[in-house]
């Protein structure tokens, strides 16, 4: 006499659903299950970050430019920086307008640039902090998309 019969696994030359077998076929169907949904939701979100644009922001210092260039290489998007845009539209750095003009001015050109990047889509937008200090920036920049914040320690 073999094992599996005393189990009560084996009855009679085919499988019986013991206790441990149900168990096992029950958390197997959650498992698949929950497979299912996982990959529900990472396509709908998926789907939803399609066109959406991300706004990568923080810091100086927390990889937002390393981040930004990464993300949209592997989500296929293309790449846009405020600093590059605020140079094209002013022919200076943000740096040179806070020396000449101060820190309201840059502002002003930051908000200008969100403006016009919250009317495209599939975007990965590389933006420093002090986008977020202008309300009219934050809405913008929800209304086309999300914005992501890092930090570090």
């Amino acid at each position: 006499m073999t094992l599996w019969p005393r189990l009560g696994l084996l009855s009679t030359g085919y499988f019986q659903a013991s206790g441990i077998f149900s168990f096992i076929l029950g958390f197997n169907y959650i498992l698949s299950a929950l497979a299912q949904l996982q990959t529900k939701i990472i396509y709908t979100l998926e789907s939803y970050l399609v066109k959406m644009n991300i706004t990568v922001t923080g810091f100086s210092g927390t990889g937002k430019t390393t981040i930004s260039l990464l993300l949209a290489r592997s989500m296929n998007k293309k790449l846009i920086s405020t600093d590059d845009e605020i140079r094209k539209a002013i022919k200076l750095s943000p740096e040179r307008i806070v020396k000449i003009y101060g820190w309201e001015r840059l502002r002003e050109a930051e908000a200008g640039v969100i403006e016009n990047i919250s009317e495209l889509d599939d975007y990965v937008l590389d933006a420093g902090c002090g986008v977020l200090l202008r309300n009219e920036n934050v809405v913008n920049l929800k209304k086309s998309g999300v914005i992501v914040f890092l930090t570090a320690d």
